[in-house]
């Protein structure tokens, strides 16, 4: 079952070399959940704002997570849900 929304999410990341970042994990609704892989990184523009955009997963399921550059802010883009 896939999940789309733009819900702004709490991110811990950590800053690797040359300002790379890795989400470690992210609080949804409420609940923390742990990323245990990041599958895809890409980055996009939309207008002015810069983008990267991770596919994360945890031991369950897969999202989509973006970050804005620009404004410095985290949303949850979408779910995918096993079974």
């Amino acid at each position: 079952m896939h999940y789309t929304t733009t819900e702004r999410i709490k991110v811990g990341v950590v800053y690797g070399d040359e300002g790379r970042i890795r989400p470690e994990w992210f609080v949804w609704e409420g609940r923390e959940y742990r990323v245990i892989d990041i599958n895809h990184i890409w980055r996009d523009k939309v207008g002015r704002e810069a983008l990267i955009f991770f596919s994360v997963s945890d031991n369950a399921n897969t999202y989509l997570l973006c970050y804005n550059i620009i404004q410095l802010q985290w949303t949850l883009c979408g779910v995918e849900m096993e079974g």
